[in-house]
């Protein structure tokens, strides 16, 4: 990966950090993997009811994903919703790199004893998708165990699905995953 690529990728990731350092409350970390890809996040509570989050995500094969959304959330007993806009930017080998804006959310309900159940879904229609991209979607579903405030693991199933103008599309991911948060 040359310098220039480098950088390209790092930038926005470190200007999110350096925003969500000097806005949020707590910062949170996770980390996720599985034998073709690993991915960190962080995320941070910008207000009460508003999240700043961030993901870099790498692929075997030179397949890089880049994506931070704010998500506004509303919390009702064991249920917690946020919804917002997302913007990704993604570099493929054999494929076309391009950007999305998209739309989605994420549902969490709490089971109690730690446990809960997660889902996520974003979606990018073609009037959002440039540089080649057509079109995107993302959806994961997972297990989580939240072991102390500090430190939680999850287990799931994740797909993101890039669609091309004139390339055939391509799944980034589809698979299970095992990953573990923290928060400080």
């Amino acid at each position: 990966m040359t310098l220039k690529r480098t950088f390209s990728i790092a930038t926005p990731l470190l200007l999110s950090l350096g925003v969500l350092s000097s806005a949020a409350h707590a910062i949170d970390m996770g980390v996720e993997l599985n034998d073709d890809r690993a991915s960190v996040s962080f995320g941070g509570q910008l207000t009460p009811s508003a999240r700043l989050e961030g993901e870099y995500l790498y692929v075997d094969g030179d397949n890089h994903l880049l994506q931070s959304a704010l998500l506004f959330s509303h919390s009702a007993g064991p249920h917690r919703f946020e919804f917002g806009p997302m913007a990704s930017r993604v570099w493929l080998d054999n494929s076309p790199n391009g950007s999305m804006l998209s739309l989605g959310g994420k549902y969490q309900l709490a089971l109690g004893n730690g446990l809960s159940l997660k889902a996520t879904g974003f979606v990018s229609p073609s009037v959002l998708s440039f540089s080649g991209v057509d079109g995107h979607y993302q959806w994961s579903t997972a297990v989580g165990y939240e072991l102390n405030p500090n430190l939680g693991f999850e287990a799931g199933y994740r797909q993101i699905r890039i669609q091309y103008d004139d390339h055939r599309n391509r799944d980034l991911e589809d698979g299970f995953y095992v990953g573990a948060s923290f928060r400080f």
